[in-house]
């Protein structure tokens, strides 16, 4: 399955990357056809493109862009996920602790993180989050 991607801006973006999928007319009679598919994708782009921001408002308010992405096995347009990366400043940890830990309490950690699908970081930060709650 093919995929192809492009940073679109508005419809007319959008509507480029349908007419890749459409081959280049070779003569007059595919020309003729080419023209009339050329017309329907200005329509169709524009309704995909209506449907694809209102979907992804929070990207493209803030980009003002969007890179869309065409499955050619699903014959599907959508945005592009994301890729994987560093995290958003939001989420960024300011402080690092290192600990020392015995087997015991290793252990006690290791099962926590594997029953609750968490990482060793995120489980401390839960005990200590309960820790306020104590007091």
């Amino acid at each position: 399955m093919a995929s192809y991607y492009m940073k679109c801006e508005s419809y007319k973006d959008l509507q480029t990357l349908i007419l890749k999928q459409i081959p280049k007319p070779k003569n007059s009679e595919e020309k003729e056809q080419y023209q009339k598919e050329w017309v329907e994708t200005t329509e169709k782009a524009q309704k995909l493109w209506g449907k694809l921001v209102d979907k992804n408002k929070k990207f493209y308010e803030h980009d003002k862009f969007l890179n869309i992405e065409y499955l050619s096995g699903k014959k599907q347009y959508r945005r592009k996920p994301l890729a994987k990366g560093r995290p958003t400043k939001q989420s960024i940890k300011e402080r690092r602790i290192t600990i020392r830990i015995d087997e015991e309490t290793k252990g006690i950690l290791m099962d926590y993180c594997q029953t609750s699908n968490v990482s060793e970081s995120e489980a401390i930060r839960r005990a200590i989050m309960n820790l306020k709650y104590l007091r």
